[in-house]
């Protein structure tokens, strides 16, 4: 049967390594829809279009391709970061963008074997049909340590606070935004992982996941 996880949730609270260890066992497709704002935001800085040029930036995120996702440090960092939260409020840019993940999902879930997306609103508004769904959360100051060690961990430098106060300006703009806002699902399985190991983590999934496959 084909499955269709979604998973929401704050920046650094372990959505991207849950749902890549979802796909792992599963064998689903995979869409980290933050890699797309992220994308976006990179190849307009590259070409130079101004961060509140709707019109722009969609045509921006209409001309995605798989060159554009390559350079993961770039597309990684807490600069283009910034800048992916400040085009993810702009209506022109959702709707293209969000055209993207849904026929992502109708592809690969509806008509494949499943897919797992994370995101913000995967669950409230790209696939409020889906069979399950998280919404991962910690604290932001978990959050913010794990983002620094893996930057560290890239080799790229960064200040524990910088990161913190970026991040609390991140949610702040996403909880806040009209447009599809930061939100757990009224049927969503809410998971604070500030004092959970990965292992934990999965685990705790996979029983929801397993539970959902029986039941269909």
């Amino acid at each position: 049967m084909s499955i269709i996880v979604a998973i929401d949730g704050p920046s650094g609270a372990g959505k991207g390594r849950l749902a890549q260890a979802l796909c792992d066992k599963y064998d689903l497709a995979f869409l980290d829809t933050g890699l797309l704002f992220r994308a976006t935001a990179l190849k307009a800085t590259l070409k130079g279009v101004a961060v509140d040029d709707d019109k722009a930036l969609a045509d921006v995120a209409k001309s995605l391709c798989d060159e554009d996702f390559e350079p993961i440090n770039e597309l990684r960092s807490e600069i283009n970061g910034q800048v992916a939260s400040k085009i993810a409020v702009l209506p022109k840019v959702r709707a293209a963008l969000v055209s993207y993940m849904k026929k992502f999902a109708k592809t690969n879930g509806n008509k494949g074997d499943g897919a797992i997306l994370d995101g913000r609103d995967i669950g409230t508004i790209i696939c409020p049909e889906a069979d399950v769904k998280f919404f991962i959360t910690a604290t932001p100051e978990e959050r913010a340590k794990r983002r620094v060690n893996e930057l560290q961990n890239r080799g790229i430098p960064v200040i524990f606070e910088e990161v913190l106060q970026e991040m609390t300006r991140r949610d702040r703009r996403d909880r806040e935004r009209k447009d599809s806002p930061l939100v757990a699902a009224s049927d969503a399985i809410v998971v604070d992982t500030s004092k959970m190991s990965i292992a934990d983590v999965v685990d705790k999934a996979v029983k929801a996941v397993d539970k959902a496959l029986a039941c269909a």
